[in-house]
């Protein structure tokens, strides 16, 4: 969302348009928004009523974003206006007269403002803050930024779209699952692949501007390539030689993408091209996977990410869970435990479960109870903690074993 946002200012200014810091004083609003879970949805909804309330009744207001598909019927509620969706977003063009078409815009990575008023605040405790003291120490004694980007990416991990210095290319939208919770399949629809030249172009963009990180981007970039006769291995081996020094992050890959693309993509880690990857499993309980129709192929992935973290440790593996999915028992929460705690992830994104309109998942037996699922939440982002400190202390003093004492 964030990424398409920019995006359309970008689109906006190209066609001559001018942004305002108050929606008093706009001519025209996008309002993109996300319904991929009950709290995102219902932030958008208040968002949109409270701008209705702000406007002037000739500017024009539109609603983008995947909600319009996922749920319009709440989006009628409150707004009756134009909506679209990122597959119907040309309509932008004849809606502004445009003379830049929106297809032929990227985002260039320049933020003039930020537009995402959801945006989280970034919180640190009084035990990060000290952390990051003493990264700083031995950066500077050792003279190694390595000990500030392991602490980065081990706390600030959940941030990592904030992350600067960092030029994102979207690779492709949509997805070649369906599972059985997520509404997005309805507003992005299969797996796109953008255009090899496309990418490369904007690849190249980002070194010109003299990015030292690009991130590759897309609800699945793991399948990158199906409908072109094309790969993410492919995409890579194009990318390498114009990038050289530039470092690769790739979000997001499933497991068994991962698993299926690993002899080509190993070279990439080895030799510290990628640096940066998230590749979600969401349970640990293979009849929560099936329930979820999620791939089952735990016993593949989980001793996988294990032992690329031992061989690169500097390799950042950031992955995703659901929590209180319908049917899940306390002996399948203890199965995500075992499996977080035998991969050895370096940051995880914990999400309560959250029925989404017309997926098969709302409709299942077995909900978990609000409370349940808030005690769950709490005793894995506890162990979560614990996992995080742990980690921050083997890399750094696995750091100063290999420094020049």
């Amino acid at each position: 969302m964030r990424h398409d946002t920019q995006r359309y200012s970008k689109y906006l200014r190209l066609n001559g348009w001018e942004e305002v810091a108050s929606p008093y004083a706009a001519d025209l609003i996008i309002y993109t928004t996300c319904g991929v879970i009950k709290d995102t949805e219902d932030f958008a909804l208040q968002s949109i009523a409270n701008l209705q309330k702000m406007i002037s009744k000739n500017t024009t207001f539109l609603v983008g974003g995947c909600l319009s598909k996922i749920n319009p019927n709440s989006l009628k509620k409150v707004f009756k206006g134009t909506t679209f969706s990122k597959a119907d977003e040309s309509m932008l063009d004849s809606i502004i007269n445009a003379t830049v078409s929106i297809n032929d815009v990227f985002w260039d990575g320049d933020i003039i403002r930020e537009h995402s008023p959801g945006d989280p605040f970034l919180y640190y405790t009084n035990e990060e803050l000290n952390e990051l003291k003493l990264s700083e120490k031995l950066a500077k004694k050792f003279k190694n930024q390595n000990f500030i980007e392991i602490y980065n990416y081990l706390t600030k991990g959940r941030f990592f779209w904030k992350e600067e210095g960092l030029f994102e290319v979207k690779v492709a939208d949509g997805c070649l699952f369906n599972c059985s919770y997520c509404a997005a399949k309805r507003a992005k629809g299969t797996l796109k692949s953008r255009p090899l030249e496309k990418i490369l172009a904007e690849t190249k963009f980002g070194v010109s501007k003299g990015y030292k990180r690009i991130v590759l981007t897309g609800d699945e970039v793991g399948d990158y390539g199906w409908d072109i006769s094309s790969s993410l291995p492919d995409l890579l081996e194009k990318i390498d030689p114009i990038t050289k020094n530039i470092k690769i992050a790739v979000r997001y890959i499933t497991p068994d993408s991962l698993i299926k693309n690993i002899d080509r993509l190993e070279p990439f880690f080895k030799k510290g091209k990628i640096y940066y990857l998230c590749a979600s499993f969401q349970s640990g309980s293979d009849e929560i996977l099936k329930k979820m129709n999620r791939p089952r192929d735990l016993n593949k992935f989980l001793p996988l990410i294990r032992r690329l973290k031992h061989d690169y440790p500097l390799l950042f593996i950031h992955t995703q869970v659901i929590v209180g999915f319908p049917g899940e028992t306390k002996q399948d929460f203890n199965k995500t435990i075992k499996a977080l705690e035998f991969a050895n992830f370096d940051y995880i994104t914990i999400t309560r479960y959250s029925d989404r309109p017309g997926v098969s998942s709302s409709k299942m037996k077995g909900h978990i109870s609000k409370s349940e699922m808030d005690r769950r939440y709490l005793e894995l982002r506890t162990i979560e903690s614990k996992m995080r400190r742990r980690k921050l202390e083997e890399l750094t003093f696995r750091e100063i074993s290999e420094s020049d004492c």
